[in-house]
């Protein structure tokens, strides 16, 4: 149960860079046990949205030089 909890917590924590779809399926993966699927997935989802970051970042410096 406590390591429900821990994920439902982290969840929370990045739930503002998450679409509702992904915030249902995840909490769907923890309620049904899979903590460490869902965990991944989490981490799969914000490794995306680093990436997405760092080429807009990219692109408007080098429209700016």
């Amino acid at each position: 149960m406590d390591n429900k909890a821990e994920a439902y917590r982290c969840l929370r924590q990045y739930s503002s860079y998450l679409t509702r779809q992904q915030l249902r399926t995840l909490a769907g993966q923890i309620k049904a046990g899979n903590v460490d699927g869902a965990i991944k997935g989490l981490n799969t989802i914000l490794e995306r949205e680093e990436r997405k970051v760092g080429e807009t970042t990219q692109r408007n410096r080098s429209k700016a030089v």
